[in-house]
């Protein structure tokens, strides 16, 4: 027992009571006073944390070129809490500059500078006068550059060739930048572009508005700031574009198409789903249990409490770890006390999620399916429907998960069915019902279909089916094609009903 005890104690110093661990083998102490280069040498060349930090630094040191340098690397990471922070500081940094180069033009009578007799050579002058001039053409290209008027070339031909001639004068482009939180739905985010597009034309008639939309971590979206920063056109997600004078519409375009789910904005939305998720699993528990789990692996129990079937990737980190506090290194998020379904379970980063439940949505008319969390679509797919409208239009929810459902045919149900009531969703071996009206009132899929649906549906998600009409707006929200990949299909033995167990749906 002695030796267990020395055995158990072997490692623990008080020396690592304090100490951060940033990855594998590597520990800072907070102390350190070279602590946060050390986390931009070993960690992270991109840390805002440590950019902010060593800005201030640098800054009280009175080294301003190296301070304003680190401060400036905090603006390309926009979703940061250090970003506003280093913007603070860096406009009192730019007006202290100013300050000073007004107060430079005065001697201390206050008279200007120029009234003052110089004593100094000719030679000195003349190259204070040089250098001062070259600085001028400097900042007066550096503002050309930031803010002059974008203007479009126009195409013209020679007058003495037999080609005719025409001219284009398109009209000077006013670039604008907005953030925007990352839990705006998608129309929220082109009634915003909208509305802003359209007063900043009436602003500006004679000019080309141009609105980049960049992600942020703030709560509420910003107003529109003339773009300074050309390094924010790259990040943006969305544009829009609009001259009150000659266009019809305010042109918005988001820059990832909707079948393609890659890019940060594909990801972001990616994270969304796969956070929504879990939160509709945990909220059936709660329902079934009168608590949370105490810890989210709980959810993968055996049939018929298996809620979910894995743990889905956390897109913009590229894993699965779960932590019980925030420390923003990736990962998802998860405390058992919370009461709001936002807060209880959450990408490990300084993105707010608004939760928006997982459901399927089923058109009889258009014999499709669609799987999606508010705004966000994730499975897209045609599906059979019951004979005489056995099918029944309403609100219902999955109660039963099964993987290889039994019934009195061998393989009736497919690979997987997702039950409500005398319902399911569940597989076919007859893929020509497909897009027709043969079953007794199931909702049938093709085997492949439904086993790239069953990991992504919770037990407890809404099965809503309507007549038509609301599948016109679902065609238009954001499709994610490969978000299924979070969600690795893993026929688990423990989602198997249990042997000898024959379901009786109406397939």
């Amino acid at each position: 027992m002695e030796e267990h005890k020395q055995r158990e104690g072997r490692f623990q110093n008080h020396l690592m009571k304090d100490v951060i661990p940033l990855k594998h083998n590597l520990y800072l102490h907070p102390a350190d006073p070279r602590y946060y280069e050390k986390k931009l040498e070993y960690y992270d060349r991109n840390c805002p944390e440590a950019h902010y930090h060593l800005g201030l630094k640098k800054l009280r040191e009175g080294n301003r070129e190296a301070g304003v340098l680190h401060l400036t690397q905090c603006l390309r990471t926009p979703t940061s809490p250090y970003y506003s922070k280093a913007r603070s500081v860096l406009a009192k940094v730019d007006k202290e500059i100013r300050v000073s180069l007004d107060s430079s033009k005065l001697d201390s009578s206050g008279a200007p500078t120029h009234f003052k007799k110089s004593k100094q050579s000719p030679s000195r002058s003349a190259a204070r006068v040089t250098l001062v001039a070259a600085i001028l053409c400097l900042c007066f290209a550096f503002l050309l550059f930031i803010s002059a008027p974008i203007l479009r070339s126009a195409e013209i031909a020679s007058p003495f060739s037999s080609v005719g001639m025409d001219v284009v004068y398109e009209s000077e482009e006013l670039p604008f930048v907005i953030y925007l939180p990352y839990q705006l739905s998608t129309a929220e985010i082109e009634r915003l572009l909208y509305d802003h597009a359209v007063t900043l034309a009436a602003e500006h008639p004679q000019r080309k508005v141009l609105l980049y939309g960049v992600y942020s971590s703030a709560k509420a979206a910003g107003t529109p700031v003339p773009l300074r920063e050309i390094e924010l056109k790259d990040q943006a997600f969305v544009t829009a574009a609009y001259k009150s004078e000659t266009d019809a519409s305010v042109k918005i375009r988001f820059h990832q198409s909707a079948g393609n789910s890659s890019g940060e904005a594909g990801r972001i939305e990616e994270t969304q789903f796969a956070a929504n998720v879990v939160r509709t699993a945990l909220l059936q528990y709660k329902e079934d249990h009168g608590k949370l789990p105490d810890d989210v692996r709980e959810l993968f129990g055996v049939y018929p409490d298996n809620y979910l079937s894995v743990l889905p990737l956390e897109p913009l980190s590229e894993s699965h770890k779960v932590l019980a506090e925030i420390d923003y290194t990736g990962g998802w998020a998860y405390n058992s006390t919370e009461i709001d379904p936002e807060q209880m379970f959450r990408p490990n980063s300084p993105m707010n999620i608004a939760f928006e439940p997982v459901e399927i949505v089923v058109n009889r008319q258009t014999h499709q399916l669609v799987l999606r969390s508010g705004s966000i679509v994730a499975l897209r797919e045609q599906v059979g429907l019951g004979k005489e409208s056995s099918t029944p239009v309403g609100l219902f929810a999955v109660d039963q998960r099964v993987l290889d459902p039994q019934g009195r045919k061998s393989g009736v149900y497919g690979t997987a069915g997702l039950s409500f009531g005398q319902w399911a969703v569940h597989g076919t071996n007859d893929e020509h019902s497909i897009g027709k009206n043969e079953s007794l009132g199931c909702v049938r899929m093709k085997n492949e279909a439904i086993s790239k649906l069953f990991p992504m549906v919770p037990k407890g998600a809404a099965i809503r089916i309507e007549e038509s009409g609301l599948q016109d707006a679902i065609e238009s929200n954001s499709y994610l094609s490969q978000v299924h990949r979070l969600f690795p299909s893993i026929e688990a033995e423990e989602e198997r009903a249990p042997k000898n167990t024959l379901f009786s749906w109406l397939g």
